[in-house]
């Protein structure tokens, strides 16, 4: 999961694909080459590896920030430029409320048109909506 909050969104696509080559070579390293070095310098050979996560456990701890408890927008300020978090967290706020209305629109059985929405069940509550977005719900008998 750390890669897709890393990468901002126009590059996650080309990260993933890196990472995934390193990946990659790192497998073709462990599959071709560690036979032949414990072969030849025997249990020597994993004080390498052990150096190696050495290195890799120090850089990790003090160079990589922090991103559990976070969202990708609440990130976006660590990865991406100014412009892009303010657009993404805008787009997103956009949604949420669209979300929200939509939600909203479903419980009351209102339609997005503003026009009276239609029960199927007869002898249900009508919901209807009138110019003024005002919400009423009437129990109608057809």
């Amino acid at each position: 999961m750390y890669l897709v909050e890393l990468y901002p969104f126009a590059t996650r696509a080309r990260g993933i694909a890196l990472f995934q080559l390193f990946g990659r070579g790192a497998n073709f390293f462990n599959t071709f080459v560690n036979p032949i070095g414990m072969k030849n310098a025997q249990w020597k050979y994993l004080l390498s590896y052990v150096v190696f996560l050495v290195f890799e456990i120090t850089i990790i701890y003090f160079l990589w920030p922090e991103t559990s408890g976070r969202t990708l927008e609440e990130l976006a300020f660590l990865f991406e430029d100014k412009d892009k978090a303010e657009q993404a967290a805008a787009a997103t706020d956009k949604q949420l409320q669209h979300d929200d209305d939509a939600a909203e629109n479903y419980r009351t059985g209102v339609s997005e048109k503003d026009g009276p929405a239609v029960v199927q069940s007869e002898g249900a509550p009508v919901a209807e909506k009138d110019g003024t977005g005002v919400t009423t719900i009437e129990n109608k008998t057809t």
